[in-house]
């Protein structure tokens, strides 16, 4: 951290704050929400995205998961299908026995895994279309499964839960359903390879194995959508795909740069609820088993 400026030294009298803070919650052993921290001082921190930026600079700097530091977010994940876990409080809780899926706990570090007969594990950009496949009884079309949402860019409770399923269960594939557009792809490859911003943790966190199932730029002809369902690229867009194409860790993945390059090459970008247009239920009865067999992961005909 440079102390060249005075906003410098400001920062790095806030960074100060926040390491008595949470050497007292190490000395406690106590734990603390980001939200609750952000409010003990909320005018020396201005708003809560600059706080949670201190946090990550400190958890980089000493080179430790944040939740070392008994700092922890609010979760937002959500978790459904066949998959047992133990909470905090030694709280047996049954995935399958939901209706709109379970909301992970803040203190993911602490539970155990229980059991589970999965045969995959399908990740959802949106927690829209988790509710969707709820809804139409997922697990009756694919089989035993486990489907979870971080509803958007994954957050880091969401994203160390799957690297313990990962870890746990090693000879499951791990599948994500994002939208066709710059947006779905980043989110695909920040839970494959994580986020710059916790590069230090890495591998606690990262899913080299994750496979893009959909919905893929190259649907855009293949399903002969109507017109006006798919939606142009913007310029920004466009800046966006060439951008990801361009990072380090893309020179090794030849499906995922075909379907970039199709994304540029048909100018087109589409939502996963695009899919309504073939029906409501087309997305659970059609396309998920449809790519599923494709990859070689549904093999009875009744899934």
């Amino acid at each position: 951290m440079r102390m060249s400026n005075s906003r410098s030294v400001v920062k790095f009298g806030l960074v100060m704050k926040v390491m008595a803070a949470i050497h007292s919650l190490l000395i406690k052993n106590q734990y603390c929400t980001k939200r609750d921290l952000y409010y003990q001082e909320p005018e020396e921190y201005g708003n809560q995205r600059y706080l949670d930026q201190l946090i990550d600079t400190i958890s980089s700097m000493l080179a430790v998961p944040r939740w070392q530091l008994h700092v922890v977010a609010t979760s937002k994940g959500v978790i459904s299908g066949d998959l047992t876990f133990l909470d905090a409080d030694n709280k047996l809780v049954d995935c399958s026995n939901t209706t709109n899926g379970v909301l992970l706990p803040s203190l993911i570090h602490k539970i155990q895994l229980v059991r589970s007969d999965a045969r995959f594990v399908l990740i959802v950009e949106k927690d829209a279309t988790f509710q969707h496949l709820l809804e139409e009884k997922v697990f009756n079309e694919l089989g035993p499964c486990i489907i979870i949402t971080a509803k958007g860019y994954p957050d880091l409770i969401t994203r160390q839960l799957l690297r313990m399923l990962k870890d746990k269960y090693a000879h499951l594939p791990f599948f994500a359903l994002v939208d066709a557009d710059p947006h779905g792809a980043s989110i695909y490859l920040t839970y494959k390879f994580g986020s710059l911003t916790h590069a230090h943790d890495v591998q606690n966190l990262a899913l080299p194995s994750l496979m893009w199932l959909g919905v893929l730029p190259s649907d855009v002809n293949e399903l002969l959508l109507p017109d006006g369902v798919a939606l142009k690229l913007s310029s920004s867009d466009r800046a966006q795909v060439q951008d990801i194409m361009n990072r380090e860790y893309m020179a090794g993945l030849s499906s995922e740069l075909k379907e970039l390059q199709a994304m540029l090459e048909t100018g087109k970008k589409i939502e996963i609820q695009c899919l309504d247009v073939f029906g409501r239920s087309y997305l659970t009865q059609v396309y998920l088993p449809r790519r599923l067999r494709k990859l070689g992961y549904l093999v009875q005909s009744n899934w």
